[in-house]
């Protein structure tokens, strides 16, 4: 049996397989947006920890496995997966100036705040900013096969986690039922790892949908819900958000930033640096007081200049 068909049936849908197993899944939808030049406001003292000697380790083993990789189409188990959510993902700057502050929108937001339970894993920390993290296409491949989940695990992701920790509460937040969510972390090991720990999850009862000019009505992931619920310790000022979908970031566009999807596992898991290159940019803003100067849209160009210096 292929990888979560041990799960209930009806909470996933088959992917396509070439192969006897098959991953079962449902669809993702959320992620970033873009904001204005970088400019340094004040600086803090960041965390320096084990996970710069992780992430050189797991550099030089990637290095060693791809300098030997041959590489092919025959290396990939299923065909190219086909995300109407990635492919028809909209730039979302036109879109941004008529969905952020309408009323009934932020009265939503205000709903969910006051309705929606957070199930905390682990309490939040004084000092420390906010990392939101979408899953599907962002942490892992969910529509390629496999027999287990940590094949379509995006290289880096725990030295990813264990590094943003040192600077962040981590938060997970993807547009699927919580059981589906809490069955992806515990096989990807996110959940119980000793290296880091996850504040809470968040599932799509946390999103609400806004009505577009151009695209009609879409749901998104406005992370007001976040900041009404804990105010003391997150606001636009320290947190960032991942996703592979633009759209998700309607209601707080400077907070986003826009992730290459994670597809064809068995093709580019020796290839893909995405994770490896986020940890240091992560590590490079946490120096600052404020994101809101920053434009997570240019993140490559501002890591860099700081990697230059």
């Amino acid at each position: 049996m292929g990888w979560t068909g041990v799960l209930h049936q009806d909470t996933f849908r088959r992917g396509h397989c070439a192969g006897p197993q098959a991953v079962h899944q449902v669809p993702d939808r959320g992620s970033p947006r873009e904001a204005e030049t970088p400019r340094i406001k004040g600086q803090r003292q960041t965390s320096r920890g084990p996970s710069e000697a992780r992430f050189a380790e797991a550099e030089t083993q990637y290095q060693d496995h791809d300098d030997g990789q041959q590489g092919g189409e025959s290396d990939v188990l299923a065909p190219p997966p086909e995300n109407d959510d990635v492919v028809n993902d909209f730039d979302i700057e036109e879109e941004v100036i008529e969905v952020q502050n309408r009323e009934e929108n932020l009265a939503k937001i205000a709903r969910r705040v006051k309705d929606y339970k957070v199930e905390g894993m682990n309490p939040p920390r004084v000092g420390k900013s906010l990392l939101v993290l979408d899953v599907d296409y962002t942490l892992f491949d969910h529509k390629s096969c496999a027999e287990t989940g940590q094949e379509l695990m995006r290289p880096f992701l725990h030295e990813f986690l264990t590094s943003a920790y040192e600077d962040y509460d981590i938060v997970i937040w993807s547009a699927t039922s919580m059981k589906w969510i809490d069955a992806k972390m515990k096989e990807l090991g996110v959940t119980d790892n000793p290296n880091y720990k996850i504040t809470f999850m968040l599932d799509s009862a946390a999103m609400i949908t806004v009505h577009t000019p151009k695209r009609g009505v879409v749901e998104v992931k406005p992370l007001g819900v976040i900041w009404g619920k804990y105010s003391e310790f997150y606001s636009k000022r320290n947190t960032i958000m991942f996703d592979d979908i633009g759209r998700n970031f309607l209601m707080n566009p400077q907070n986003g930033l826009k992730i290459r999807p994670f597809m064809k596992a068995h093709l580019n898991r020796e290839k893909d640096k995405e994770l490896f290159k986020l940890s240091q940019y992560l590590k490079e803003i946490a120096k600052l007081e404020d994101f809101s100067g920053l434009n997570h849209k240019h993140w490559e160009r501002y890591r860099a200049k700081k990697q230059s210096q």
